[in-house]
């Protein structure tokens, strides 16, 4: 297996790093290879919450206690258990055995016992309807279906020849296991550096491996699929939920398990720091007005609560459940609004244009008809409509209500007609500044038409 090199850099200079071992560090697997893992659940894989650790609850069918003591247990987005393995030196060829003895127990779980779990994991300091609320918050896909086969992954210092061959196989008949090495260095300034690397599968190449599709492959590229969907960011991006510098809230909502009263105190304390504007950038889609910088949703918030406690997170931050729109809107609820997009492609609005040209004149629709038939929210469409440059006939889309919408505005800035003053020219009826409803094409209307 290839060997890491770490180096600290000064200007031109590069200066190597000593590798050390955990054991010659005085470094225990329990006290902290597993603390870290703990604080830092990333180790495991992108978005993994920690439901349990050192979970020992395992018995036989005939209802003997079994003893085994599983280090780690985690979620994913898409609702799937995360089995952990941590081993401080050479993980052992046996280890393998003992993860899939308990990716097999782990498998019987329902959502009772997640519950059960994490619950013990927040000190009982949650009801069972708030536990299971916060669990789909954090996958909302979240069933008893969705929990197996669990992911395993093993955490070691390092892995033999036959581990890594025995892991290969594994691999390749669609078993979902990663191995994730750790090493530790000695830098130059005394201090010490810890670096965690997926080595097997090698990321990304098995996405040039080509092989006879199986059920169980099939299952699992769907399983993928819907990892790379579940972004929050991506979907809102991609549904055009917010437009470019459009104005956020940070707020703490009531199931926040951390100190709420001392954050929202340092929040008020400067308007700023509640503020953020929207940009088109999946990996830091907000700029805080604080310092003008772009972050992540995420970091941010961890950032926030460092900044007014004065220690790091008590639980693991989610930061789409800390912000809002102006309307009062959770960022994660709004992106439930907008269809699953893959994150390589941006959503088809062909459908909405192709939609658009055939209105007539003297007729109108609705931002619900269009996202009806685009395949989308009404909030998405209204969005996409006010910032496109082919959007045909922008003016005759109303709101629910047949009212104009008060943000529309027209592509010639000179041009300073209402929409209802452009329709009642081109001869729909207006009372009370509600369009004629005889004067509405549906979305139905919209699909069996064709273009003027």
């Amino acid at each position: 297996m290839a060997e890491e090199h770490l180096y600290m850099v000064d200007g031109s200079q590069a200066t190597p790093a000593e590798r050390i071992t955990l054991t010659s560090a005085g470094l225990l697997e329990r006290n902290h290879l597993q603390e870290w893992v703990l604080a830092h659940p990333e180790i495991l894989g992108e978005d993994v919450l920690v439901v349990t650790f050192e979970f020992d609850r395992w018995m036989t069918a005939g209802g003997t206690p079994t003893w085994e003591r599983l280090d780690v247990m985690a979620l994913d987005r898409t609702g799937r258990l995360v089995i952990a393995e941590l081993k401080r030196d050479r993980a052992p060829d046996a280890v393998i055995v003992q993860a899939l003895n308990y990716a097999a127990m782990a498998s019987r779980f329902n959502l009772d016992l997640l519950a059960e779990a994490y619950g013990e994991r927040r000190d009982g300091e949650m009801t069972d309807a708030e536990l299971r609320d916060e669990l789909r918050e954090w996958a909302p896909g979240l069933s008893d279906e969705s929990l197996a086969p669990p992911r395993i992954v093993l955490v070691a210092e390092d892995f033999g020849p036959v581990m890594t061959n025995t892991s290969m196989f594994l691999i390749e008949q669609g078993l979902d296991l990663r191995l994730i090495r750790v090493q530790l260095y000695h830098m130059a300034n005394e201090t010490v550096a810890l670096t965690a690397s997926q080595v097997l599968p090698v990321p990304d190449a098995e996405d040039f491996m080509v092989r006879p599709r199986s059920v169980g492959s099939t299952q699992r590229a769907a399983r993928d699929a819907a990892s790379r969907r579940s972004s929050i960011t991506e979907r809102l991006i991609a549904g055009g939920a917010f437009a470019e510098d459009e104005e956020l809230h940070i707020i703490v909502r009531p199931g926040v398990q951390e100190d709420r009263a001392t954050i929202e105190r340092w929040l008020q304390a400067d308007p700023a720091r509640a503020e953020v504007r929207w940009r088109q950038d999946a990996k830091a889609p907000v700029v805080w007005a604080v310092d003008g910088q772009p972050w992540n949703l995420t970091t941010l918030i961890r950032h926030v609560i460092e900044e007014a406690t004065g220690a790091s997170p008590l639980t693991e931050v989610w930061g789409p459940n800390w912000f809002e729109t102006l309307g009062g809107e959770i960022l994660y609820k709004v992106a439930e609004q907008f269809p699953a997009v893959s994150s390589d492609r941006r959503f088809d609005w062909s459908a909405l244009h192709d939609a658009l040209l055939k209105i007539p004149t003297g007729r109108w629709t609705t931002y619900g008809d269009l996202a009806e038939i685009a395949g989308t929210a009404a909030q998405s469409v209204g969005v996409h409509v006010t910032s496109c440059p082919e959007c045909a006939n922008a003016w005759r889309v109303l709101g629910a209500d047949a009212r104009p919408r008060p943000n529309f505005s027209w592509g010639d800035p000179s041009d300073t007609r209402t929409q209802e003053e452009a329709l009642v020219a081109e001869g729909v009826p207006f009372t009370n500044h509600a369009a004629d409803p005889g004067s509405r094409m549906t979305a139905d209307y919209l699909r069996a038409s064709t273009s003027p």
